[in-house]
């Protein structure tokens, strides 16, 4: 292993990223401190504070991480469909997957709050437009002719119902809300019975 004095900043800001996504993937965001995650590198809390300004721009970059791979497993599930309905599915499907497969990191995306006098970055919304925009790009398909604004809103009520059955799963809700319906069932049949309504 290479000394301390060997890591250039650009490793330092990689070796911290890739262990504060390993702690929130097992223990979850609450366990991610700046002492815990200085640890596990082998460095100062202060050495910790060259590369980030606070803990709030890790966790931004630690996000901005999730949402990258959230990103490719997305892309990836609607490059091997053929058929825009069947893409919004497999959208929705690979959200789902994901943060079952990821929920600590899938949340911490979510329940993170920057400072109210703190701007979220450009390139942090830039992140989730892309996202948003696969499966508006799916929309544009199926809703022929529709106004950017129409897709938009599709997307949007998609988005948001797709999400809500990711929390009440991930919560052991489903049993309640979706009467032991799988999430992928559920997520299914909200983007077929939404789409058919657009349709008429």
């Amino acid at each position: 292993m290479a000394r301390r004095s060997e890591h250039s900043r650009e490793e330092l800001q990689r070796m911290a990223l890739e262990a504060a996504a390993a702690i929130v993937e097992r223990e979850g965001a609450a366990a991610l401190t700046a002492r815990k995650l200085a640890t596990a590198i082998g460095y100062t809390v202060g050495t910790l504070y060259l590369v980030f300004r606070n803990l709030d721009d890790m966790i931004l970059q630690v996000n901005a991480a999730t949402l990258d791979a959230l990103y490719r497993e997305m892309a990836a599930a609607s490059g091997r469909c053929r058929k825009p309905q069947r893409c919004v599915e497999a959208l929705a499907g690979a959200y789902i997957d994901y943060a079952a497969a990821h929920p600590h990191r899938w949340r911490l995306v979510f329940d993170h709050h920057l400072p109210a006098e703190v701007s979220m970055p450009n390139e942090y919304g830039e992140r989730i437009a892309r996202i948003f925009g696969l499966l508006e790009e799916a929309l544009s398909a199926l809703l022929d002719g529709a106004s950017p604004a129409a897709v938009h809103q599709a997307a949007s009520v998609l988005w948001a119902g797709v999400h809500g059955i990711c929390v009440l799963s991930l919560d052991d809700k489903l049993a309640v809300a979706g009467g032991g319906t799988s999430a992928h069932a559920l997520a299914t049949s909200l983007v077929n019975n939404y789409l058919a309504g657009l349709a008429r």
